[in-house]
């Protein structure tokens, strides 16, 4: 597990053995998460401070952003 101090949420699609959508981590993300995010970068605009859920999700819905096109790759995991 890599170390954090802050929590963070995930907020792509679920995918299955990494990260189901809406998952929260305290103290770091579990090795699974850190392998799939070295082979998929994207993944990293869609794991976020609490603090910024909303303002991340309406970006999501928001055509042609980073989260956008982040949760859309992912989708196709």
């Amino acid at each position: 597990m890599i170390k954090n101090d802050s929590t963070l949420i995930y907020l792509g699609p679920t995918i299955r053995g990494v990260a189901k959508h809406g998952a929260s981590f305290c103290g770091g993300l579990p090795r699974s998460l850190e392998e799939f995010r070295e082979k998929n970068p994207v993944i990293k605009n869609l794991i976020v401070p609490v603090s910024k859920i909303t303002e991340t999700t309406k970006a999501i819905s928001v055509e042609g952003t980073i989260e956008n096109i982040a949760f859309r790759k992912l989708q196709n995991v």
